[in-house]
């Protein structure tokens, strides 16, 4: 005769039932899929703060470069300032070059974008270039304009990633005008340009290869 113990009877294992398994499971993917969404915005919001960082630094740079040389420009009636050779308004002008003595003298710089796509990533933005005048070289004086081609121009890449660039003068008087108006000692005009803005539009280089991409789709 087999004795039973009554307790072991009224015993249950503790265990889960297929649909509480389910359950659980759909639960967990929710909590999963909310924390996979909160990673990936805060990762999306890490990346565009990075790259807005690297697009000020790199326009602070071409600003501080303009702002020394316009510090340093020779605004004189006899030099054209800030118009190319066809007479159009441009950001170029005369400027002294600071260094050694034998170094020292003025050259024109002209700044110019490049933001062709046939223009590698990296070599697309905002590009100095310059003409210098050694010390004791004649000038180009009373030329309305100056063509940048001569044999001692000098480039680089002062901007990286800057695509377009626009510049209106302040005047005097607080007008805006697209021309530079020159001062002419007690013959100036009351609207003669005191003041430069200028505005740049940088983008990073991720952006630009998606800019790229959706141009040849295109």
């Amino acid at each position: 005769m087999i004795a039973v113990n009554k307790q072991m009877l009224g015993h249950k294992k503790n265990a889960f039932t297929l649909v509480e398994l389910l359950v659980s499971i759909a639960v967990l993917s929710l909590i999963l899929s909310f924390l996979l969404g909160i990673i990936q915005l805060s990762s999306r919001s890490w990346l565009q703060s990075k790259s807005r960082a690297g697009n000020f630094a790199e326009a602070r740079a071409v600003l501080d470069l303009v702002a020394r040389d316009l510090r340093l420009s020779i605004l004189r009636t006899d030099l054209p300032a800030f118009v190319d050779e066809t007479g159009a308004p441009a950001l170029r002008f005369f400027t002294r070059n600071l260094g050694a003595e034998d170094e020292r003298g003025v050259s024109l710089v002209d700044y110019r974008v490049d933001n062709l796509s046939t223009t590698l990533i990296d070599q697309r933005g905002i590009y100095r270039d310059s003409i210098t005048y050694p010390f004791g070289e004649k000038m180009p004086f009373n030329s309305s304009t100056i063509e940048m081609t001569s044999p001692t121009l000098n480039q680089g890449l002062a901007g990286p990633g800057v695509m377009l660039y626009h510049f209106r003068f302040l005047g005097k008087d607080g007008s805006v005008t697209d021309n530079f108006i020159k001062r002419e000692g007690l013959a100036s005009p009351a609207n003669y340009s005191d003041s430069i803005i200028l505005t740049l539009l940088v983008i990073d280089r991720e952006s630009g290869r998606k800019l790229d991409e959706m141009n040849q789709l295109i």
